[in-house]
């Protein structure tokens, strides 16, 4: 309102004009970024595996199978003593090996239908019991 520019925006083409160049140096950019840093790059799937089975969100799932306050104590414990959630969820007598294997598994947690039939299933079985 100042410069009498109520409707008019002066600096609108230069503005545009920056706008239009970063995005083709950006353009440029994320090609020459994929070229020398992104293709080739293979992930190690043994450490990743590792990794995984290590993570203390593994714990989720005890949460879900048993309730929050275990889910907790389990990964607590296990972080604390650098264990898998799966050894300290045997220990615990919370599961066995086998069924440590087949809940707890990083992969069939990535499963939705399949980790929700296996929940159903759990609770099934041990709310008979």
């Amino acid at each position: 309102v100042e410069g009498g520019e109520l409707d008019l925006n002066v600096w609108e083409p230069l503005a545009v004009k920056k706008i239009a160049s970063s995005a083709g140096l950006l353009t440029g950019g994320l090609r020459l970024f994929a070229e020398k840093c992104v293709f080739g790059i293979t992930a190690n799937v043994e450490t990743c595996a590792r990794y995984a089975r290590r993570s203390t969100a593994i714990s989720s799932m005890i949460s879900a199978m048993f309730n929050y306050r275990t889910g907790t104590e389990t990964a607590r414990k296990a972080f604390e003593e650098n264990r898998s959630i799966q050894e300290v969820a045997v220990e615990m007598g919370l599961l066995t090996e086998a069924e440590a294997e087949l809940y707890l598994d990083p992969l069939v947690m990535t499963d939705q239908k399949r980790m929700a039939h296996l929940l159903r299933e759990f609770h099934a079985k041990h709310s008979k019991g």
